[in-house]
């Protein structure tokens, strides 16, 4: 999800005003598949594209297990509990998971503007328990009906 989000950014800032077709053949030409490179060009602060790139080489390690993540798999394997992930592991996940949902909306409304996002926060102002309130991305983005 971040991936594509991050290519559909891209797209959408390289190629303004054009058509879906050429965007459509600008993705297939010149975007990269299995990379975030097109993050760069999206204008995002540099801060914010340091921590993104630092979140996709996380989400990598569950796509692409390291040789110890090997290991550590075949020994529970051995121990005859393959497929029963550890409460420390599940809740690890999670954060990442909630990291990476924050990312995308940060992603998604930085990208569209400011009214766009003052739209959505305005709507989300009913929602002053809205978990990605307090996400450390998007509570960076100017929004006047933060909840108190």
């Amino acid at each position: 999800m971040l991936e594509a989000t991050i290519k559909y950014a891209a797209i959408d800032k390289l190629c303004n005003g054009r058509t879906l077709e050429e965007k459509l053949e600008y993705l297939y030409k010149h975007i990269p598949r299995s990379s975030i490179d097109p993050i760069d060009d999206i204008g995002l602060p540099k801060v914010v594209v340091t921590d993104i790139k630092e979140l996709y080489s996380l989400l990598c390690q569950f796509v692409h297990p390291s040789k110890k993540q090997i290991s550590e798999y075949k020994l529970q394997f051995e121990k005859a509990n393959l497929g029963f992930e550890t409460h420390k592991e599940l809740n690890s996940f999670n954060q990442v998971l909630l990291r990476t949902f924050d990312v995308i909306l940060y992603i998604v409304l930085y990208t569209r503007g400011y009214y766009v996002m003052k739209d959505v926060f305005n709507v989300l102002s009913d929602e002053p328990n809205w978990k990605f309130h307090k996400g450390k991305h998007i509570k960076t983005l100017p929004n006047k009906h933060k909840p108190s």
